[in-house]
């Protein structure tokens, strides 16, 4: 679970990253934007996708996907004799102590996380559409505007994300 922690750490980080912003959005006919990141931490994948209705917007959703193999399950849980379908029914049995995990990182209810559960991962999906959330899970001001391009760029400059 300490690897669930580190990669909460990465999202609150680059929400850091962006700062406080006191400047109200230019008033833009954009369409709405989206962007996806992507950052594999010792074998989890995790993806973060970004929406506003425009890039001078503020980020209206954050969706953030977590993928575990089986494999990373079992190797991190020692438990190296068991077979595939062990851990699979370990995982499964487990479900509910990951979403808990990841939702008291986030400060969210585990009821707001999705998982499924795969050939060979678990995965938990996070749609966050309250920014006042994240912003006091980051830790950062109340007034604070996660505009969508500073943090689109801060993303894209954080080393081990792949944007798109």
């Amino acid at each position: 679970m300490k690897h669930l922690k580190t990669i909460s750490a990465l999202l609150i980080g680059a929400t850091l990253l962006v700062g406080c912003s006191n400047n109200a959005p230019a008033s833009s006919v954009s369409k709405t934007v989206s962007k996806s990141c992507t950052t594999e931490m010792q074998g989890m994948k995790m993806g973060v996708t970004i929406s506003a209705p425009s890039e001078d917007a503020e980020i209206d959703s954050v969706l953030i996907d977590f993928e575990m193999p089986f494999s990373l399950i079992k190797d991190l849980s020692g438990m190296t004799e068991i077979s595939e379908e062990e851990i699979k029914a370990a995982a499964e049995q487990n479900e509910d102590v990951y979403k808990q995990t990841i939702a008291e990182q986030l400060g969210i209810e585990a009821d707001s996380i999705q998982s499924e559960l795969g050939e060979d991962s678990i995965k938990l999906s996070i749609d966050l559409d309250e920014m006042d959330k994240l912003i006091e899970v980051a830790g950062l001001p109340e007034d604070t505007e996660l505009i969508y391009k500073d943090v689109v760029e801060s993303f894209a400059s954080q080393e081990g994300l792949t944007c798109e």
